[in-house]
């Protein structure tokens, strides 16, 4: 058996370990989130895009005019 006043962080060990698992995964979950806002913003981007064209096809926008 270990002597306490040799090891005293025994006790300490399960949370600095839980503490670096947890670490961990939130960092693979912020990588995770911010993959998916960048491909979010390019599709985004693209639709955008695509408005734009279907847009130029048809001319350009009018808006009604409003009566007095």
């Amino acid at each position: 058996m270990c002597d306490k006043r040799t090891f005293p962080s025994n006790k300490a060990e399960p949370d600095a370990l839980r503490l670096s698992i947890h670490a961990m995964l939130m960092g693979a979950t912020a990588e995770h989130v911010g993959r998916n806002l960048r491909d979010a913003a390019i599709a985004l981007g693209d639709a955008l895009d695509d408005l734009r064209a279907a847009g130029s096809e048809t001319g350009p926008r009018t808006t009604p005019e409003k009566p007095d």
